[in-house]
């Protein structure tokens, strides 16, 4: 499907939504130039905000500290480090995703990844 303004088909979308004081707006933040979710959704939007896609914890501290989200979340990288937080906490290394595996609808690829073994 092809939008020729999509800057004002999501604005329009989300001015008729904002009035119906939904729970939360979950954008997968991919940034380009003809369309910026997260800024657009904070002009828009007034409610919360969760934030996904290709995240890295730096990213997300900066989006929560600006405000542009109020979560963050982490899809591929939660099911490929089930340790995520840990990781986070101790600056450990994550590990590499077999995007083969994601959404097969097999238990290879969700819950084999190793652990990591702090040293």
């Amino acid at each position: 499907m092809q939008d020729d303004d999509p800057q004002d088909t999501y604005a329009k979308l989300l001015d008729a939504l904002d009035p119906l004081r939904l729970a939360y707006l979950h954008l997968i933040h991919v940034p380009t130039p003809a369309l910026c979710p997260l800024a657009l959704a904070r002009t828009h939007w007034s409610g919360g905000i969760i934030a996904n896609g290709n995240l890295k914890l730096k990213t997300a501290r900066a989006l929560l500290g600006s405000d542009q989200a109020q979560v963050a979340s982490f899809g591929h990288l939660f099911i490929i480090n089930s340790d995520l937080m840990v990781r986070f906490r101790c600056n450990g290394p994550l590990a590499r995703q077999d995007t083969e595996t994601f959404y097969t609808g097999e238990v290879r690829g969700y819950v084999d990844y190793p652990a990591w073994q702090p040293d």
